[in-house]
């Protein structure tokens, strides 16, 4: 059963870092390209093809992996502590733009971090401890 709940916390923490992955990647690839709709409002002309794939891709990874992933850790885990793991999004994402957009690392970010880390440390260990399992009966 632990390793069912391992399982279950790497899909969450998955799901996270795959949702993280969508601002500082969005940023690096359509920085310089209008949305679609304001372009074709704008009369831009349709977008080119070296960014529409790498903007399929990045949904795909960004949204469509995050949601699978999140769904798995969902079943496994329960809303609550999938949710918990889940909010480390932000701080995923924030982390991969110090390194892909090389913006500044801040004292705020670092103590947040340590507090969110502490927490999901607490959910963790209460998860792998306390392994039981739940029988759900659907009518």
């Amino acid at each position: 059963m632990k390793n069912e709940n391992t399982k279950a916390i790497m899909y969450a923490v998955a799901a996270a870092l795959f949702y993280a992955v969508n601002v500082p990647c969005s940023k690096m690839l359509l920085a310089n390209v209008p949305p679609v709709y304001m372009a074709v409002f704008l009369k831009e002309g349709k977008p080119e093809l070296k960014y529409i794939v790498p903007t399929l891709v990045l949904g795909f990874v960004a949204y469509g992996l995050s949601i699978f992933t999140y769904i798995r850790a969902q079943k496994m885990l329960g809303a609550v502590k999938t949710s918990a793991y889940y909010a480390l999004a932000p701080f995923f994402g924030v982390f991969l733009s110090f390194i892909l957009l090389r913006e500044s690392l801040t004292a705020s970010y670092l103590v947040a971090l340590g507090v969110m880390i502490l927490g999901i440390g607490i959910i963790a260990y209460d998860t792998l401890l306390h392994s039981h399992q739940h029988i759900h009966q659907h009518s």
